[in-house]
């Protein structure tokens, strides 16, 4: 065997794992963008949820129900922390938009 022969071999595996690392590494970039667009998707829906938290009391559930269907019924406090709660849904729909218009999240 002369060395030309060694060389080439040597040149071809050499290739040939060059390609095994590429593809090993667009399978990991693959796995870590799955895993980050999952990461934001439970992040978003917490986010959602915890919109929604502080008309879970009692009180603040009456003005959330009454400032949908019977806005006329609420003073000007109520009325204030009704408008808080949209807003507050309102900035997390947002949220959700510009992910969505990122890629952020499917």
């Amino acid at each position: 065997m002369n060395w030309d022969a060694v060389g080439a071999i040597s040149e071809s595996v050499g290739a040939l794992g060059v390609i095994v690392s590429l593809i090993y590494l667009a399978l990991q970039v693959r796995q870590n963008t799955q895993q980050v667009r999952l990461s934001r998707a439970q992040e978003t829906s917490s986010s959602i949820q915890d919109g929604f938290a502080p008309t879970y009391n009692p009180g603040n559930l009456a003005i959330w129900y009454n400032g949908h269907f019977k806005p006329d019924d609420l003073d000007e406090q109520e009325a204030f922390t009704f408008q808080m709660f949209v807003e507050r849904q309102l900035y997390n729909l947002q949220n959700v938009i510009y992910q969505l218009e990122y890629g952020l999240i499917d």
